[in-house]
């Protein structure tokens, strides 16, 4: 009995592991015009995890050139040190 409650909470973690998963996905997704603009940051303000971190807001140093943040369209280029990580999505 005690292998089949195992199983079972197993399975039940799993589908609510996978489903999470899901949402966080949709959860990072850029938003239509925006972009991606590292180097600029400073501490504590990144929008988002890198390679160092998982988490938004706990860059620790100011102009990381792997951290960014979300710039309204065509902005990052006109920051001095701004850097396009990754440019807007077009719009449907």
């Amino acid at each position: 009995m005690k292998n089949a409650k195992t199983m079972v909470n197993s399975a039940l973690v799993s589908v609510l592991a996978l489903g999470l998963g899901t949402i966080s996905t949709n959860a990072f997704a850029a938003k239509a015009g925006f972009e991606k603009c590292s180097g600029i940051v400073k501490a504590g303000m990144n929008d988002c995890g890198t390679s160092k971190h998982g988490c938004g807001g706990v860059a620790t140093t100011d102009g990381d050139p792997e951290e960014w943040i979300y710039v309204p369209e065509g902005t990052c280029e006109k920051i001095v040190g701004g850097t396009l990580k990754e440019a807007a999505p077009k719009q449907k």
